[in-house]
């Protein structure tokens, strides 16, 4: 939308917009027309004046997101954590034109970040106190992918697996769920002592310093770090927000989001057989943490919007619509799989395809309608072939290029169908406008809009 269309439609001159340091995150939303513009723009108007004089946004789509003054509430943190994975993914493949539209400033080795996931499943029997339990989890099975980055014409693939099984707990199961099998590949049986062995080995600091950082998808970010700890790997350096690797240090109202918990909480103590000592704190790379942990488990709840029923890796990757050959029914030791069922070679794998559909969509509202209104339906991600370049299916968006609107309920077909679909994901360029709504009637947790040009 041009100046003087903005003028003519609202009345008024544009207002300069305010300083990207003001928002948590700045991402892109297609807006159809001028009357799907009106309306958004209506949700946004703060509504209520403050009495005390303090600043807050008040309107209808984001009072429940903000605080008084520069305060931020939990969930809007995490708004703005799916938006910052949603121009990722834009970015790598290539679809946000102009990156000073956004305000990024991108480091030259985001070409080249890592981008992998972790899964471990314990012993839900343990009875042990918290301390040991901390100290000495009863680990299943654990399991690492790395993922081949996406780009302008693929899809997010797999390039590498791991799927470990603890010999000294090989014999345990928890109770009403099902061990599964790993069909996307082959499963090591390990001691523990050989496992810490290989995961310090993993999460070592590259001999390059210039080295690009990791990013590293989990579920559970708490719950993961408390494991790694007690394999012997110092997590106290990395960040759970890959803010600064898109904007830089220029964070907002902030003095860091880098985890900064004391050594003695991240520091396990000596145990017995196949004990693990910790390694001295990763150095940052250039300044950046060595590891970016993306929730995806977080991701998935914020979006949902309440709790699932059954909350496992393997449940919401069926909310998700995902396919995978590991969720084919003949998959499983003793029957077919189950939402209950678990294995971290699983797990880790559905990981990058969860984070890549939830990030390859439209903005965090615009997706929650798509997905869980019982009016509309989402076409599945299907990553059956294990021989494809291309093995997590985008949103229908990708067929035209970066465009949200694109995503329409009437032209998706329906969920989970029998043969996967396959969708195009060659880019086309978009005509942008001038306007760049940054107006958040003081609050922060306004999300930027780009509009393409209107069509009259």
């Amino acid at each position: 939308m041009a100046r003087n269309q903005y003028t003519n439609l609202f009345g008024r001159s544009f207002r300069t917009p305010w300083p990207s340091n003001r928002f948590l995150s700045l991402s892109p939303v297609r807006i159809a027309n001028k009357a799907e513009l009106k309306e958004k723009l209506q949700l946004l108007a703060n509504s209520k004046k403050s009495k005390t004089g303090e600043r807050r946004d008040r309107s209808k789509a984001n009072t429940q997101y903000s605080l008084s003054g520069d305060q931020k509430t939990l969930i809007g943190a995490s708004r703005a954590t799916f938006e910052h994975q949603r121009v990722l993914i834009r970015i790598l493949r290539n679809e946000l034109g102009d990156p000073y539209l956004f305000s990024l400033q991108l480091s030259p080795w985001l070409p080249d970040i890592r981008v992998m996931s972790l899964a471990f499943n314990t012993w839900s029997a343990d009875m042990r106190v918290l301390e040991e339990r901390v100290r000495d989890p009863m680990i299943l099975d654990a399991s690492w992918t790395e993922f081949v980055l996406p780009s302008p014409t693929t899809d997010l693939s797999v390039m590498k697996a791991r799927h470990i099984v603890l010999e000294e707990n090989r014999l345990l199961s928890n109770r009403g769920s099902k061990r599964l099998a790993f069909v996307n590949g082959e499963t090591e049986t390990l001691n523990r002592a050989t496992l810490v062995s290989q995961m310090q080995q993993l999460f070592a600091l590259p001999l390059d310093a210039r080295a690009a950082p990791v990013i590293l998808l989990v579920h559970g970010d708490k719950e993961t770090r408390g494991i790694l700890n007690a394999l012997g790997v110092d997590t106290s350096r990395w960040s759970s927000c890959i803010y600064d690797m898109l904007y830089g240090s220029n964070e907002p109202n902030h003095s860091s989001r880098r985890d900064v918990r004391s050594s003695r909480s991240q520091s396990p103590r000596a145990r017995g057989s196949g004990g693990a000592r910790p390694r001295s704190p990763s150095r940052p790379v250039n300044g950046y943490p060595p590891v970016y942990i993306v929730d995806v488990r977080n991701m998935y709840m914020t979006m949902k919007g309440r709790l699932a029923r059954d909350d496992t890796v393997i449940a919401n990757a069926r909310d998700l619509c995902i396919e995978d050959a590991a969720l084919a029914d003949d998959t499983s030791q003793g029957g077919g799989p189950s939402s209950n069922g678990w294995c971290a070679g699983i797990e880790s794998r559905l990981l990058g395809f969860m984070w890549y559909r939830m990030a390859r969509g439209p903005a965090i509202d615009e997706q929650h309608k798509l997905r869980w209104n019982p009016k509309e339906s989402l076409p599945t991600t299907s990553n059956t072939d294990p021989g494809s370049t291309s093995t997590a299916d985008a949103p229908p968006e990708a067929a035209t290029g970066a465009d949200d609107s694109d995503f329409d309920p009437n032209d998706l077909p329906a969920a989970a169908p029998t043969r996967p679909t396959v969708v195009s994901t060659t880019q086309s360029s978009a005509s942008r406008g001038d306007v760049y709504v940054m107006d958040p009637e003081g609050g922060t947790m306004t999300t930027t809009m780009s509009f393409d040009r209107c069509a009259e």
